[in-house]
């Protein structure tokens, strides 16, 4: 008889845990915005009420119009912060005003990246105003290959800077 429940049971606790894991996810529920202070106990058990829930409407995308009328913080002339020592400076870049003031003119720095053939001669040539103004030489070696190999040579521990 024994054997017999024991039996009984684990098939119970078997097919429990299959139901469990091939039931659906769990829908989330919100937390109770406040809980009541103290609460008085009752004598009947309450039976939890589901109400029909109305399906809501997806939120609208806001027009241009709406866009237009929220206000956006000033930053000034952020296409100029970067093109000066001062402009660094009054955002915090210390290295970047260090470079333009001459304090890592000579510095080589190598660069890895996936351009290549005209794209790499377009790249080299947008960052030949920021090596005049520094003073600073970067080597670039574009390759196509550039996801695949950068993660080698990192592990290999010859990382471009």
């Amino acid at each position: 008889m024994k054997r017999r429940i024991f039996l009984l049971l684990t098939l119970a606790l078997l097919a429990s845990f299959v139901l469990a894991a091939c039931g659906g996810a769990a829908e989330p529920t919100a937390a109770p915005a406040a809980a009541p202070a103290a609460e008085e106990p009752t004598m009947a058990a309450e039976e939890p009420t589901m109400a029909a829930e109305e399906p809501t409407m997806a939120a609208e995308e806001p027009t241009e119009e709406a866009m237009a009328e929220e206000p956006m913080e000033d930053h000034g002339d952020m296409t100029s912060v970067g093109a000066s020592a001062e402009g660094a400076a009054s955002v915090g870049l210390t290295c970047l005003a260090d470079a333009y003031n001459g304090q890592m003119q000579g510095t080589v720095v190598s660069m890895t990246g996936p351009f290549t053939d005209e794209d790499q001669v377009k790249f080299e040539s947008s960052v030949k105003p920021f090596e005049d103004a520094t003073g600073i030489d970067i080597q670039y070696e574009g390759s196509k290959e550039f996801e695949a190999s950068i993660g080698v040579r990192m592990e290999a521990g010859d990382a471009p800077d």
